[in-house]
């Protein structure tokens, strides 16, 4: 694993509105083992609600498009479990 994880959040809450950005710092990682000896990740969220029982909300997730991995095994060698590149969710969420 990474010798460094440092997290950070950041939320906007106005009536309907929530957004969230999230950082995360990945840092101290072995070069024999990683591609990178640090990587920066951004995510952010929002969800807007409609009504009382319907919201909206759309995530999308390595906002910068870093790549990185936080997982290493000397088996599989180095890069072999690569994270996510950017991605990207959008739907609807309706209590009933």
């Amino acid at each position: 694993r990474p010798a460094n994880t440092y997290t950070a959040d950041l939320a906007y809450e106005n009536r309907k509105l929530y957004a969230a950005l999230m950082g995360t710092w990945y840092t101290g990682c072995d070069t024999s083992a990683y591609t990178s000896k640090r990587a920066f990740i951004l995510d952010l969220s929002v969800n807007y609600t409609l009504q009382k029982d319907l919201t909206l909300y759309a995530a999308i997730s390595n906002l910068t498009n870093q790549a990185y991995e936080t997982v290493y095994t000397s088996y599989l060698g180095m890069g072999a479990w690569p994270q996510p590149s950017r991605h990207f969710m959008v739907g609807m969420k309706y209590k009933f």
